[in-house]
């Protein structure tokens, strides 16, 4: 009877050596680690120090603070999930052909659901639709961040096109001027 067990057992024991090996030899790749696009890196290899470019989307709704500086915002973004955050004082001038420029002169703050923030500056035309009513479009640039949006450069940390926001006044603000709400959405690249 002992024998028989022994036969059993180095026979099952040889069955998954047999397959092991087979696993290992079926599993192997040729392929050089180094042979990886930047499509293809982790979150340890986006920690090592080396910046990627990454897309990037937004969709946003945001109001007009009735002080008349600036704003707040809710939505959803790549690489941020859920979002809230405010929008940095700017300028608002006047083309000379009905449409306006607003520029950004402080940072809007973008918060991630975990807390990171991303920093950006906008450059925005828009177009009178009617007397309460603004489309706009134009770019809103990278400038630096917290947390996973350390390493995005002041410079060239990206951009998003914005070609379909909408900005309606809604009533008057703290200081003689309007208040307004604003969507949009956009695309482009981010770098960090």
């Amino acid at each position: 009877m002992k024998t028989k067990r022994n036969k059993s057992m180095k026979s099952i024991l040889k069955l998954i050596l047999l397959t092991t090996c087979i696993v290992l030899v079926v599993s192997c790749s040729t392929e050089s680690i180094s042979d990886l696009s930047e499509g293809d890196l982790t979150s340890v290899e986006l920690k090592s120090g080396k910046k990627v470019e990454r897309p990037i989307s937004i969709v946003l709704e945001g109001i007009d603070d009735l002080d008349g500086i600036g704003g707040t915002f809710t939505g959803r973004m790549t690489h941020l999930g859920k979002i809230h955050g405010t929008v940095g004082a700017g300028t608002f001038l006047p083309n000379g052909d009905g449409t306006f420029t607003f520029t950004s002169t402080e940072d809007d703050v973008v918060i991630a659901a975990n807390g990171d923030q991303l920093f950006s500056r906008s450059s925005l035309i828009f177009v009178p639709v009617s007397a309460t009513s603004f489309t706009y479009t134009g770019t809103i640039s990278f400038v630096g961040g917290t947390g996973r949006f350390t390493g995005v450069p002041e410079e060239n940390g990206g951009s998003m096109q914005i070609d379909n926001g909408v900005y309606t006044i809604i009533g008057p603000n703290d200081i003689g001027g309007f208040q307004g709400t604003t969507s949009h959405t956009g695309a482009g690249t981010i770098i960090y």
